[in-house]
This record gives structure tokens, C-alpha cells and sequence, in this order.
């Protein structure tokens, strides 16, 4: 949620900003779990 709530507040640019790596990694995992995001990749 810290990933998506950074992204909506500030954009994709602040969200790398204020997180850590590891974040961004998590949120890739929850979205394909739940089957939210069409890629496979990242």
C-alpha cells in the first residue's frame, strides 16, 4: 500500500524517491498474486 499511496500522491518519480527497492519488488508480487497486472516480467 506505501508503494501505491507514494504513486497516486506524488507520481512514479516521487514513489522511487521515498522507497526502498524491496517495496517496489513486494508490490510486483501482491499485484500478480491477485492476478492485477497483465505482465509477466519486470
Amino acid at each position: 500500500m506505501r508503494v501505491h499511496n507514494s504513486v497516486m500522491g506524488g507520481g512514479l518519480s516521487f514513489a522511487v524517491e521515498v522507497n526502498e527497492g524491496f517495496r517496489f519488488v513486494r508490490a510486483v508480487d501482491a499485484l500478480r498474486y491477485f492476478r492485477l497486472s497483465s505482465s509477466r516480467t519486470c
